[in-house]
């Protein structure tokens, strides 16, 4: 986005700054008593708002900047911004009053939408009021079962609008540095700023410095001659006076030249500290216009592009434990073997160049891409529990536990018979090179991994699903790679009519003890049938249920990416979801990783933590929000957890107040009633009390900081199978935790910062490269590691930090 300014005004106590975003100028109108202050960039919600801050007599402060890019403006009390026209967002001052009409400084309000552009009025509208404007289009019926469509089409128009906003608040920020660039460089080239540079440098000149000690030295003579001298006009007198004004006229000639000269110096001389500010700008400018670049892509494509979607998530919070909070002392939590949100954020920041959305970053799959050292079971149990303590690299004062599980490692030569269904979405959408080119490459790679034991079937979706291959050997690779050479992308995406279909190949083919499953390939842009994800995730949770087939789900591409509805399907098809933004990456997950990836040891896996209350005043689970399952959903064997892979690992990181400090939590009024209402109610709250007191003995007889338990099942069982793991805290140092527990805490520490939680503490990326260096040195087969730390460092690059 090109920002010119419109007006300089530098003229006594009135400086004005005004800046045009577009083809159409706001030319800020003068007014009296103001002085350009400073740089106002504030914070509002999840929304950042820059423009020049200017202070008035009344220290009222006006905003020049858009609401959002279908040109709502924004602005304070008793202030007004020029219209916005639909050739382009204005930015500029007046300071006429307009707080009659304008009372709201955010939001898609109805007298702000009065002021919008006429070619974009119709957008918000639709948005608002769908169903009329689908009504008046003839596309759909509100009034019969294509009431969905018309949701779906409401929720692409969303798509749009949180798209612009989006937009409009890069736009902002992006002005904002060019305007605190071109204030730097105003100061810096302003005629005080000269004069004091000259004066200082004058003052402290050695030679004028000895023109001054010269002339002080004469001028005490001659006050000497003159009190010891008759006559004022004696010959010693004059000859003093002469060499006074010699000395003077040398200093004023010296003086004249060197000024001149000091001049032309600072006209020239480069402001170290205006340089530094303005390269770290150019950084931060040149990111925003990578994503400004890619947003403005995905815009352009319509209200159908939709752009990437991802699950709204919330930070867990801390959660006291106390007598008085009995029902945060359990905490309860499917496990997750995904990775896609780490291949996807390493795609954001090494090949897009820009910090990825914050929903995006799912914190336990970025530490779960990587594998642990965690010793594998010794018995016949699928899993072991690797536990470790330590204090927490980003709040010294707090402690660090890592819950580590190391799946039953498997040979690949023992790998169970297979029976695999490729389903491949080869719709419009996946006509790009990391798309539907990809998909087959990675196929490819798995196919050459496949043997006797294994049959293959590759079904295909795009307007309408059909079957390409028929279940076949996994050695006839010809005829499965011919197949695979022979796709082609084009027309709109019956993604569901497709998965109905992979599950009936897969069941009319499957194998009992084997593997069986459906490989989803796409970008998840359903856009025919069933597009809606409840429903999506309930066919995914009823054809796994119905079945016995397993699902994996490889995410390709960016613009249209589906990744809520991806992970959520994946979920509750029994399976694992992967992002593959690369052919480095596609070979981990169906090469290196394929037994992990096919073969599941265990499902239905669930961890519960209980914490012992006189060693815990609070503690936070780090990631796995959309995750988090009810204390009761523990032991209720038809709730559905996540799966283990052979030979996966997965970590989760748990934050712990230690007894005795500040939990920094929201409380909660006293309850009203807590006493019973009749005498039964009172017997058995007096049983119940005991209970706790028994309860309440044992904790402070225990040292125990926390006892895991784990429940699974097989993954042809239907009851579930509970293990327990006691934990103590023997105080250990980070410094001398594990290379695993130093590397997984700093990879915690990197999704913090990415999505700018208001836990990360004092972390940096600095420090987190530096954490992951230093874990990576004996643990990098693969060169994983290493590749971390150059995301670390890229990210902090692009951050500004």
């Amino acid at each position: 986005m090109m920002v010119t300014p419109n007006i300089i005004i530098e003229e006594g106590e009135e400086k004005r700054l005004g800046y045009s975003a577009g083809t159409q100028f706001a030319q800020p109108a003068q007014s009296q008593g103001e002085s350009i202050d400073h740089l106002a960039v504030v914070s509002d919600g999840a929304e950042t708002r820059g423009g020049v801050g200017l202070h008035a007599q009344d220290r009222s402060r006006y905003f020049a900047d858009a609401q959002d890019s279908l040109g709502v403006p924004a602005f304070a009390p008793n202030s007004t911004v020029q219209s916005p026209s639909a050739a382009g967002t204005n930015f500029g001052l007046n300071t006429q009053p307009a707080q009659s009409r304008f009372r709201q400084q955010q939001g898609y309000h109805q007298e702000s939408a009065e002021a919008w552009p006429e070619s974009r009025r119709g957008i918000v509208r639709m948005a608002r009021n769908p169903s009329s404007e689908y009504e008046r289009s003839g596309e759909a019926d509100v009034d019969s079962e294509a009431g969905g469509d018309i949701d779906r089409w409401h929720a692409d128009y969303g798509n749009e609008l949180g798209a612009r906003r989006q937009l409009a608040v890069l736009q902002r920020e992006r002005l904002s540095l060019e305007i605190a660039d071109e204030v730097s460089i105003r100061r810096a080239s302003s005629p005080a700023r000269i004069e004091n540079i000259v004066a200082e440098s004058l003052a402290d000149d050695p030679k004028i410095q000895g023109y001054r000690q010269e002339l002080y030295e004469i001028d005490t003579m001659l006050v000497q001659r003159q009190a010891i001298e008759a006559r004022e006009n004696s010959p010693a007198l004059q000859e003093l006076q002469k060499d006074v004004r010699e000395v003077q006229a040398k200093l004023e000639q010296y003086r004249a030249q060197r000024e001149r000269e000091l001049r032309e110096q600072v006209a020239t001389m480069p402001n170290a500290e205006l340089q530094a500010a303005v390269a770290k700008r150019r950084k931060a400018k040149e990111r925003l216009d990578r994503q400004i670049a890619e947003l403005e892509r995905q815009i352009s494509q319509g209200p159908k592009g939709g752009g990437d979607r991802y699950a709204r998530i919330y930070d867990n919070p801390f959660k006291p434990v106390s007598t008085a909070h009995t029902d945060n002392r359990l905490s309860t939590l499917s496990i997750d073997v995904d990775t896609a949100a780490y291949a996807n954020v390493r795609q954001f920041l090494m090949q897009s160049g820009q910090l990825p959305p914050a929903d995006a970053v799912r914190i336990e799959e970025l530490v779960n891409y990587f594998h642990y050292d965690y010793q594998p079971p010794t018995d016949e149990t699928p899993f072991a529990a690797n536990l470790e303590v330590a204090s927490c690299p980003w709040a010294e004062e707090h402690r660090l536990v890592r819950i580590g599980i190391k799946g039953r490692e498997m040979d690949r030569r023992a790998r169970p018979q297979s029976n695999l269904v490729f389903l491949v979405d080869v719709s419009g959408s996946m006509n790009e090179p990391n798309k539907l080119p990809l998909v087959v490459e990675g196929l490819k790679m798995l196919a050459e991994e496949l043997g006797e034991n294994d049959r293959v079937a590759i079904v295909v979706y795009a307007s309408s699903e059909g079957l390409v291959l028929p279940s076949t050997a996994g050695i006839d690779r010809h005829k499965i790679m011919g197949v695979l050479d022979k796709l082609r992308s084009g027309g709109s995406t019956a993604g569901g009519a497709g998965i109905k279909l992979a599950y009936k190949i897969a069941q009319e083919n499957f194998v009992k003890g084997g593997v069986n499953r459906v490989i989803l390939c796409t970008d998840g842009d359903f856009n025919v049938g069933i597009q809606n994800t409840d429903e999506l995730e309930q066919l995914a949770e009823r054809s796994a249920k119905k079945t016995g087939v397993f699902l994996t789900v490889l995410g390709f591409g960016r613009g249209n990416l589906n990744d809520e509805m991806m992970e959520r399907i994946s979920g509750k098809g029994n399976g694992n979801y992967f992002y593959v933004d690369g052919r480095t990456e596609a070979h981990k997950v169906l090469v290196q990783e394929m037994t992990g990836t096919l073969v599941t040891i265990a499902k239905d896996v669930k961890l519960q933590v209980e914490f012992n209350p006189t060693q815990v005043a609070g503690y936070r689970l780090i990631g796995y929000e959309n995750r988090v399952l009810a204390a009761e959903d523990f032991n209720d064997d038809k709730k559905d957890a996540g799966e283990i892979g052979a030979g996966h690992t997965v970590t989760a990181l748990y934050e712990v107040v230690p007894f005795g400090q500040e939990v920094n939590s929201p409380g909660v009024d006293a309850l009203k009633y807590e006493q019973s209402a009749d005498d039964s109610a009172e017997s058995t709250a007096s049983v119940d009390e005991a209970a706790s007191d028994g309860e309440e003995r044992l904790a402070e007889a225990s040292d125990e900081l926390l006892t895991l338990k784990i429940r699974y099942k097989q993954p042809d069982g239907v009851t579930s199978t509970k293990l327990e793991f006691p934990v103590t805290d023997s105080g250990g140092s980070f410094a001398d935790a594990s290379d695993d527990f130093q590397f997984a805490a700093a990879v915690a520490s990197f999704g913090m910062l990415l999505r700018d939680s208001p836990y990360q503490g004092h972390s940096s990326f600095a420090a987190v490269a530096e954490i992951a260096e230093g874990a990576s040195l004996d643990h990098d087969p693969h060169g994983r590691r290493r590749e971390f730390v150059d995301m670390a460092r890229r990210a902090g690059e692009l951050s500004g930090e």
